[in-house]
């Protein structure tokens, strides 16, 4: 494949979807007890709130690219976007948990489809220059989960969380109408390309999902159960849901930085491992001296921030042609999201049992 130049429409194009990826299942976190005591559900379907989509994300991740595959990338993920729009001005309208979750179902499809595209549309837009790229939309998720995280508990104070999610569903269309307006612009990868498969055999695939499982597992663990536990604490529901917009707007400076630093000759597995003890840290911090939660969440967006981009260069850093990363990248989220997908609803049966 010819080399490309990285044009701004591009990446405009890029940032603008994955703006969209991420409120509708952050922006909950804050929300938890409003919806508990609303539905009168326990701690432990709450985090299904937060499983569900992270096992959507998990489970279409491969489907995801075999869609490209066979209706081209652009039109995949306006498909994935447009699920994300619809599932989610319509959550906010069902009576009941049941349904609730069943819509959430369909955000969590469209989500997990819109992630997975991302790295295959790096590889073909910029593969001189994956890491500045994927710290760009890797960017745009984070600031859009800030975003939802910090405006959420706010907009349930004025009318209730229905009203929040819905905001969240009305912002989800918008971008859908930005990514048709812009996604021109993103080149598609090559026809010829062979149908993307699992690398099952890789250990350095399977290196990759560890790396991304525990990234993942900490970073949906705290954005359920942050907000929860200051509360739990004395905080108000706005100043403990205020921790999850900072966490998202603390990794704003790592997907930045780290991801342009490791396209300039650094091995990357250096700031992995800099990043990963960084969030241990943090959440060490937080379970130990709580009373300090700013510096712990700071702290801890910082690593996570910063450790994000980085998986998603690692599939492009690995494997040489667009469909051996739509393979790596695939497998790198199902597994890790897999994993990740316990941690919500896990922590919420611990509370159950524990107190």
């Amino acid at each position: 494949m010819p080399a490309r130049s990285v044009t701004t429409a591009a990446v405009t194009a890029l940032v603008i979807a994955a703006l969209a990826l991420r409120p509708q299942v952050v922006g909950v976190g804050p929300l938890i007890p409003a919806i508990q005591d609303d539905l009168r559900i326990s701690h432990g379907l709450a985090g299904l709130l937060t499983t569900v989509p992270v096992l959507c994300m998990a489970a279409f991740a491969l489907p995801a690219v075999h869609l490209a595959h066979h209706v081209g990338l652009r039109r995949a993920m306006l498909l994935a976007l447009a699920a994300v729009a619809a599932f989610g001005m319509l959550r906010p309208l069902l009576p009941s948990f049941p349904l609730v979750v069943l819509s959430t179902v369909g955000i969590g499809i469209g989500m997990g489809t819109g992630g997975a595209l991302l790295p295959r549309a790096v590889r073909g837009l910029a593969p001189g220059r994956v890491g500045f790229v994927t710290g760009l939309y890797s960017a745009g998720i984070q600031t859009g989960a800030a975003i939802s995280a910090a405006v959420a508990a706010p907009l349930a104070a004025l009318a209730d969380w229905r009203i929040a999610l819905g905001i969240f569903g009305v912002s989800a269309l918008v971008l859908l109408g930005g990514w048709l307006a812009t996604s021109h612009a993103v080149p598609e990868p090559e026809e010829r390309e062979p149908r993307p498969t699992f690398p099952l055999r890789s250990r350095t695939a399977w290196r990759m999902v560890g790396i991304f499982a525990l990234n993942s597992l900490c970073f949906y663990g705290l954005v359920t159960w942050l907000p929860a536990a200051y509360a739990d604490l004395g905080w108000s529901a706005a100043d403990a849901g205020q921790l999850v917009g900072l966490l998202n707007l603390a990794g704003l400076p790592g997907c930045f930085a780290i991801p342009w630093l490791s396209d300039r000759g650094t091995s990357r597995h250096r700031y992995v491992f800099a990043a990963g003890a960084v969030t241990a840290f943090a959440i060490g911090g937080i379970v130990l001296a709580p009373a300090i939660a700013i510096v712990w969440v700071v702290l801890a967006g910082l690593g996570l921030g910063a450790l994000f981009p980085l998986c998603m260069t690692l599939p492009v850093d690995v494997a040489p042609r667009t469909s051996e990363v739509a393979g790596h990248a695939a497998l790198m989220l199902t597994g890790g999201y897999a994993v990740a997908a316990m941690a919500p609803t896990a922590l919420g049966i611990l509370r159950d049992l524990t107190g």
